[in-house]
């Protein structure tokens, strides 16, 4: 008969098995571990002194940096402004190409 009305028994279940329970014991432990381990880093000086840095705008940027960055994002960087100037100057003095035709 192709419909089954009782349980075959699939999928199979690990409710009520050792694997598990050992299964949330392993969770557990691995959330306890991680947690210990982020509270304890918390608690190191470096990283309170980190943390105080941060909070007194020790890793701010300068105006100068702010600056710079502008130009960049507009793509006004005096290195290559003058490079692309010039390219511009040669490719205005070149002849206009004109492909061989065979």
């Amino acid at each position: 008969m192709a419909f089954e009305t009782k349980n075959s028994g699939k999928p199979r279940q690990v409710r009520g098995t050792t694997a598990y329970k050992y299964r949330n014991l392993y969770v557990f432990g691995v959330f306890a571990v991680s947690g210990l381990s982020w509270f304890l880093f918390e608690q190191l000086p470096s990283t309170k002194k980190l943390n105080e840095q941060i909070k007194n705008g020790y890793w701010d940027r300068s105006p100068e940096e702010n600056y710079r960055l502008e130009m960049i994002r507009k793509n006004f960087n005096p290195d290559t402004k003058n490079l692309k100037h010039r390219k511009d100057e040669v490719m205005l003095k070149k002849d206009d190409f004109s492909p061989l035709k065979i």
